[in-house]
């Protein structure tokens, strides 16, 4: 085997004499790959050498998060996130156009946010993604399922929301954006037209609107291909023109009562919140193209007839080319799904499919297996474990989180109790299991009793396994009594395992 001397290796790229390539790509290249950093990160790319010092300066994408949003008030910076965001804009290269503007901030000053956004449209701005936070509305989620005294699904009345400048949605600079995300707002249109012709990316996030406010900003959007409504209180009746829409999520509009659509290219839905009101809450043109769908129902089922599931059941039975199913459900994990899969001519084509809610106890590991049977050729599982459900509570301001409705605080496991799989899943033929899935994904796993009864289940009769990741919730105390448990339980020793620890891990 021959070996290079110094300047052989420098011509090959390797060694330390292979100098600095990075430097070397055009400048079109490096603004391209800072364009995926937040725009302080990028700066600090600045103080590299003098070939990096204005680099940053001409990268199309302003993107900067308030720190306050994320720390306690009490953390001071020495500069001020408002002279940071009008730093970006203004010290640029006057050549170099800004294309996205993407701004989280705490309590902006009105006037300072206005000329932001003129400073980036004025540029030629295609992507605007504003996100407002104010101390008075973090606010509760706008849900009147969540476990929280005098939950709704409307703002309180104390909560005032910072209004978006008008020029957003007028002018030759709202004809040319294609991508909008508002979080936190309040929707101000102006009287006149709204000329929103090249949007094809609409969110809306917790916004405060007038009556059909929300309607006409859509109905302007001719163009649009994924739109997600969420918390938007004021919208009733929605109507999508857009013939090419191939994305649609509606995630806790509770007072919304139809959603109708003229797309015949619909791919992906989502649908969180109570059991819509009848077959014709979503109205769709066409659901033979659909492939994605998740559905998470907010309320507990408790008490709920198989006729009121039926307009979830008559959605998924018209998508016949499903290949991945999120279904969330509660009071657990399975709780009516045999209603709300209904006939499901898709199941046994499906490929992925994500399970959440709590495992109450043998009819839950029964119910899951009677939906893995009918699955004949899935390829990757994945359980998203709940706790129990919980009393209602007084709102605690801090707490931000998805309100989940099953929790672990003070919930006591008796890790050291024999792990008992039911006899009828146990013996069942699970085709799936035996023959197609490769991957499994657990998070949030605490090692309840019947947790541990589906794992064993499906790892012992998972012959063809290839990976197992497994994400233990926080508060678990005998994660390597887990390790070692699930280990064991593998009917297929050569599979990847991954134990995560933490909130913050993802499979």
């Amino acid at each position: 085997m021959t070996s290079l001397n110094k300047p052989e290796m420098a011509a090959h790229g390797g060694g330390g004499g292979g100098g600095d390539r990075l430097s070397d790509l055009p400048d079109a290249v490096l603004t391209r790959i800072l364009s995926h950093l937040p725009t302080d990160e990028a700066a600090r790319t600045s103080a590299l050498s003098r070939r990096w010092r204005r680099v940053h300066a001409a990268v199309p994408v302003v993107h900067l998060v308030d720190e306050r949003t994320r720390r306690p008030r009490t953390v001071r910076d020495p500069v001020s996130f408002e002279q940071q965001v009008t730093c970006a804009l203004l010290s640029r290269d006057a050549a170099a156009p800004i294309r996205a503007l993407r701004v989280s901030t705490l309590n902006p000053s009105a006037a300072l946010l206005d000329q932001w956004l003129l400073l980036a449209m004025s540029s030629g701005a295609e992507d605007i993604d504003v996100a407002l936070k104010g101390w008075n509305s973090f606010g509760r989620r706008l849900c009147p399922f969540v476990p929280v005294e005098g939950a709704s699904a409307d703002f309180e009345d104390h909560v005032v929301l910072d209004g978006l400048p008008r020029r957003v949605f007028a002018g030759d600079g709202g004809s040319r954006l294609r991508c909008l995300r508002l979080t936190n707002c309040r929707l101000d249109l102006p009287s006149g037209d709204i000329r929103l012709a090249s949007l094809e990316t609409l969110l809306l996030n917790r916004i405060i609107a007038a009556d059909g406010a929300v309607q006409r900003v859509i109905s302007a959007s001719p163009r649009l291909a994924d739109l997600t409504l969420e918390q938007c209180p004021s919208a009733r009746e929605i109507t999508v023109p857009s013939d090419c829409l191939r994305s649609l999520a509606v995630v806790c509009c509770h007072n919304l009562t139809r959603v109708a659509l003229r797309t015949r290219c619909l791919r992906a839905l989502r649908y969180r919140g109570g059991l819509p009101g009848g077959e014709s809450f979503l109205s769709l043109g066409a659901c033979a193209e659909v492939t994605a769908v998740s559905v998470s129902i907010c309320e507990d089922l408790t008490g709920r007839t198989a006729a009121e599931a039926a307009p979830v059941a008559a959605l998924l039975d018209r998508c016949t080319s499903l290949a991945f199913l999120h279904l969330s459900l509660r009071p657990s994990m399975t709780y009516l799904s045999r209603w709300f899969l209904g006939t499901a001519p898709w199941l046994p084509v499906l490929r992925r499919l994500e399970l959440r809610g709590y495992v109450a106890g043998d009819h839950t590991v029964h119910g899951v297996a009677n939906v893995l049977q009918r699955t004949g050729s899935l390829e990757q599982l994945s359980l998203f474990f709940r706790g129990p459900e919980l009393p209602k509570r007084e709102y605690d301001f801090f707490s931000e989180r998805d309100s989940d409705y099953g929790s672990s605080n003070g919930e006591k496991i008796d890790y050291s109790c024999k792990v008992h799989v039911p006899k009828g899943p146990w013996k069942a033929r699970i085709r799936c299991l035996q023959r197609g899935l490769r991957r499994i994904n657990v998070v949030d796993y605490r090692g309840r009793p019947f947790e541990r009864a589906l794992m064993k289940l499906l790892l012992s009769k998972a012959e063809l396994l290839n990976e197992l990741a497994v994400i233990f919730d926080p508060k678990c105390a005998a994660r390597d009594e887990m390790k070692g448990e699930m280990s064991s339980w593998l009917q297929n020793q050569r599979a990847k395992v991954t134990f995560a620890e933490g909130k913050d891990a993802r499979y």
